[in-house]
């Protein structure tokens, strides 16, 4: 477009632009294994529950068939309920899964086991004898059965806000008390680790152990020590505000002090600290990745490998069929030193929801025809299952896996999900932050598995809005931390040769910060990687414009592709406390070559393999992974 520049970003290879780097180690415990048989009858004094759903999972965890989690007991009206539970089971094995007794209002995810719905006026009452098993056809277990209250919007369980008379004193906390009353007499309480208001629940959380009411306002730990604070509407990360009053809280890895606010305009140094856990995986301290094993300092070198990002299915079997002989001759190939993959992702086929064209006519050559008009990503549902495999197999293997949102769009303007047919401006609010959510839950507890927020934001695809202003962050590197509505929708189109498609429609932005808050509030302390502006290459701007994230396990996804400005920026971010992988190049002849990049310690990982001739990834191997860039 006019004005438009790409200083730094990705060139265009073949028919499918960029990749997605995923670090990912063998998971002690998988969770979000779920799929879901309505076997046995409701009980005969709940209200109507449907009957049986049956699917099978395979399992990539190290004990035997385990069903955990502490769901929680009661929704409001027109409040949205969820629950996931998590599985563990013997590496391999074949799992299938079941509920008895699912409400009617509710849905039960065949994939990831999660329950989920939003009951209506006509739904009120309490649902009994819910029960979640899992069996890998030798041994079977299950949750405890539970019941599920609905409850007429605004009516509180433990106490009600109508009935309080006075706001609880500064530093009550929960679990000493049982509720919490604040200055506008609304009752705070915790049931199964999820918050509520009034008996609904107050945004999303998730393992909450400890609510605080101090200085008048409500704050919220989970499980893993990571605090957050109610703004009025949702939850963003914090500091803890009394560390005097409230008990101590030991986790793998410390908390970082964070902000009050969901956003950062600082460029203050990092303080990540970390704890060497004695697993294989990674962590970040100060401007270097380490291990966690030990806490020797990591050299990130590897590929990125191309196709999972498309709407392709034919794609797909080439990466669930690679198994762990495949990988494990990825591993330091040709003396290389490589020890990561990066795998690029579509979130229209994780989240396989029925998705429309844009006006292109490119989604009919992506996705399958669906009834009314609409297409489905994964119509066998076999997306998640296959991006799960290629995980397990390749940290199996020993290497780290990087998972990269590369495809995404939003919703247009009747609220109908657009199909992603390239990359787009940005993550989008509408799918994005569900994406996240998802892949925290299922890789959480993993500390090999690193999240690379979003491929390659290009905001308007204007220099001028990229880089602008005294600490050199324009408008569209705001956006790309905070979020927001934006306009026009821009996305590239692969179909027609990457040009830039442009719909005319406002839509919200699900900014960096967004995407943090989203994976932490899940418990995850997997290191995550946020991109740039400018097709993640003005690395000069991400100081000005970079998320806070409260447990510092943050670093920098920088693409390099000719980037000409020196080392100052990637220098200075690597001063402020924060490490770089390079997590797309062709070669960094122009910012000292390979050499430079590890004296710095700055990983780097080179585009890419692919499977784009639905060919086997053993056939990848007939070239380097350098095959389109300098050779080191």
């Amino acid at each position: 477009m006019s004005g438009s520049k790409r200083t730094g970003s990705k060139r265009t290879i073949g028919r499918w632009p960029g990749a997605v780097l995923l670090v990912v180690a063998l998971s002690v415990a998988l969770a979000g294994c779920g799929g879901a048989s309505d076997a046995g009858s409701a009980d005969s004094s709940t209200p109507s529950s449907d009957s049986s759903i049956s699917s099978s999972s395979t399992a990539s965890s190290a004990a035997s068939p385990r069903v955990t989690g502490t769901p929680p007991d009661v929704v409001a009206v027109n409040q949205r309920y969820d629950f996931q539970p998590s599985v563990t089971a013997v590496s391999g094995a074949s799992l299938s899964f079941s509920i008895q007794n699912k409400p009617g209002w509710a849905s039960f995810n065949l994939t990831t086991g999660a329950l989920a719905g939003t009951p209506t006026a006509s739904d009120a009452g309490e649902y009994k004898g819910i029960v979640i098993s899992a069996s890998d056809g030798t041994s079977s277990s299950a949750l405890a059965a539970f019941a599920i209250q609905v409850v007429a919007a605004g009516a509180a369980t433990g106490g009600t806000a109508a009935a309080a008379t006075a706001a609880s004193p500064s530093g009550t906390m929960i679990p000493s008390a049982t509720q919490i009353v604040d200055a506008a007499l609304n009752v705070w309480t915790v049931r199964g680790g999820a918050v509520q208001v009034g008996g609904a629940a107050a945004g999303y959380t998730a393992n909450v152990v400890l609510l605080l009411y101090f200085n008048g306002s409500i704050y919220q730990q989970n499980k893993s020590c990571l605090w957050w604070n109610w703004n009025g509407s949702t939850w963003v990360a914090s500091g803890n505000p009394a560390p005097s009053l409230t008990p101590a809280c030991a986790s793998a890895v410390a908390t970082a002090s964070g902000s009050s606010s969901g956003a950062s305009t600082s460029t203050s140094t990092s303080t990540s600290t970390t704890t060497p856990t004695g697993n294989f995986g990674i962590q970040v301290k100060g401007d270097k990745f380490v291990s966690a094993s030990d806490g020797s300092t990591l050299q990130i070198v590897g590929t990125n490998i191309s196709g999972l990002e498309t709407g392709s299915p034919s794609r797909w079997a080439s990466f669930a069929n690679a198994g762990v002989a495949f990988w494990s001759r990825v591993i330091n190939f040709d003396g290389q030193g490589v020890n990561t993959v990066r795998l690029p992702l579509n979130e229209a086929s994780w989240l396989n929801y029925t998705c429309y064209d844009s006006g292109t006519g490119a989604s009919g050559s992506l996705y399958s025809a669906a009834p009314g008009g609409g297409y489905t990503p994964d119509p066998a549902g076999v997306y998640q299952a296959t991006v799960k495999k290629a995980v397990a197999d390749a940290t199996a293997a020993g290497l780290y896996v990087i998972l990269d949102l590369h495809w995404g769009s939003p919703n247009n303007s009747q609220g109908q999900p657009l199909c992603p047919i390239g990359q787009p401006a940005y993550a989008d609010a509408d799918h994005s932050l569900a994406f996240w959510k998802s892949l925290a839950d299922t890789f959480k507890g993993n500390p090999a598995v690193i999240f690379e927020l979003f491929n390659e934001p290009f905001g308007s695809n204007n220099y001028g809005n990229w880089v602008n202003g005294a600490d050199g962050a324009g408008p569209d590197a705001i956006t790309l931390r905070d979020g927001g509505a934006f306009s026009p929708f821009l996305q590239q189109n692969n179909e027609g040769g990457n040009a830039i498609h442009s719909v005319s429609m406002s839509w919200q932005v699900a900014g960096m910060q967004d995407m943090v808050n989203t994976i932490r509030a899940e418990g995850a302390t997997n290191v995550i990687l946020s991109s740039p502006i400018g097709w993640a290459g003005e690395i000069e701007t991400w100081l000005a414009a970079k998320p806070t994230d409260p447990i510092g396990q943050l670093g920098v996804a920088w693409h390099v592709y000719g980037y000409n400005k020196g080392t100052g920026a990637p220098l200075a971010v690597l001063a402020a406390g924060y490490p770089i992988a390079i997590t797309e190049t062709y070669g960094l002849g122009a910012i000292g070559g390979y050499g430079w990049a590890a004296s710095q310690r700055i990983g780097y990982i080179w585009w890419g393999w692919n499977d784009w001739g639905n060919q086997p990834l053993t056939a990848d191997l007939n070239a380097a992974p350098w095959l389109d860039s300098t050779a080191p």
